[in-house]
């Protein structure tokens, strides 16, 4: 099984990392299929040059990926991933309104992004890739304590009869991996093993 993970502004993929790691350790070990290898793969995007909804959704159909998982821009950027592709997707701590979470990284041109590149982000590039909000088909995973997300705002934004989970405290940068896996695969079973999206 292929897991797509989809990472946030200014960051860049590294399967090295913790949450990555904990992914491929753990996910198997509660998916209905117990036999099932779980590969998490990945791709680095630059939000400020790059579409990234084109360069996932082709790296997804080269990789045969049946599960998106997406962290704060990658957990939009994974909803219209797994929507195009009609592969489920979890969206983590996610910026649902990318137009307005992006405007404020305008002003920060010149400066070095946590990946080390460069920010050269321009209002015309927002505005042409980053239009749509959050698509809603999939399953919504929080820290109450998100200092950039307020998850209450999110659901009035994507509606609150969307799958979700709540977790305590944490931070935008997401400090429950491990206690989401659990959610995780019991989405993916539910999806996967039975197509059923809603309940």
């Amino acid at each position: 099984m292929n897991v797509l993970y989809v990472h946030g502004f200014g960051s860049h993929f590294d399967p090295s990392k913790g949450k990555i790691k904990i992914l491929s350790d753990e996910l198997p070990k509660h998916f209905c299929d117990f036999d099932l290898p779980v590969k998490v793969l990945g791709d680095s995007i630059d939000y400020c040059n790059e579409d990234p909804v084109k360069k996932m959704v082709a790296f997804a159909m080269r990789n045969h990926v049946d599960l998106i998982i997406g962290t704060s821009m990658g957990a939009w950027t994974a909803s219209h991933v797994g929507e195009t592709l009609g592969v489920p997707w979890v969206a983590i701590n996610p910026a649902c309104t990318p137009r307005k979470s992006l405007a404020r990284h305008l002003d920060r041109s010149g400066e070095i992004d946590f990946s080390g590149r460069i920010i050269n982000l321009a209002e015309s590039h927002i505005d042409s890739v980053y239009s749509e909000s959050m698509k809603r088909d999939g399953l919504f995973i929080f820290d109450k304590d998100d200092e950039l997300f307020d998850y209450k705002e999110t659901l009035k934004t994507v509606g609150d009869d969307v799958s979700y989970v709540v977790f305590e405290g944490g931070s935008h940068r997401f400090e429950h991996m491990a206690e989401a896996v659990p959610h995780i695969a019991s989405y993916w079973n539910r999806v996967s093993c039975t197509g059923d999206k809603d309940s």
